[in-house]
């Protein structure tokens, strides 16, 4: 899972994970911290890239408020 706001970097991102690690067959987008709380609950990633600096909120605050960390981070 990427959780960026900025929607090009967040597509970058998934092209590079598409091309070079093909052990990564789902690869989910959330532009806000909203989104990612539902993706998270809903499709239990098992790692997250995680952007630091969002306007909602910062990366540090999004992840304090997710009940279960069972994944690895990458910021």
């Amino acid at each position: 899972m990427i959780i960026d706001d900025e929607i090009a970097a967040a597509n970058v991102m998934q092209l590079m994970i598409e091309r070079h690690v093909p052990e990564i067959t789902d690869v989910r987008i959330a532009i806000k911290t909203t989104e990612a709380h539902s993706l998270i609950s809903r499709f239990k990633p098992d790692i997250v890239f995680q952007d630091i600096v969002m306007p909602e909120k910062n990366g540090f605050e999004f992840l304090s408020e997710v009940e279960q960390i069972n994944f690895e981070i990458i910021f």
